[in-house]
């Protein structure tokens, strides 16, 4: 695969269901195909253009946007913009 064209064209896109305990990533970023060769998958489909890989759901971690230590709404704001334990 060689990556070909604008940046903004070399795209990744990974694609998970509830059905299948396997993943798919298709790219057609150098980088990307890089970084999964390198963690040992082979790809399915390995274009001119862009590579598909499938692999086990595990091994995709995705990011945690949970709460802040202090919780959310722990700090109400007031009218001109002062903290509400200050008035």
């Amino acid at each position: 695969m060689k990556a070909i064209g604008p940046g903004y064209e070399r795209e990744v896109i990974i694609l998970l269901n509830d059905d299948d305990d396997k993943a798919t990533l298709w790219t057609s970023s150098a980088t990307y195909y890089r970084r999964m060769i390198k963690r040992g998958f082979t790809p399915i489909e390995d274009g001119e253009r862009h590579a598909l890989f499938e692999f086990p759901k595990k091994s995709v971690k995705l990011p945690r946007f949970g709460k802040s230590k202090r919780g959310f709404g722990s700090r109400r704001v007031v009218d001109g913009g002062t903290n509400s334990s200050t008035k």
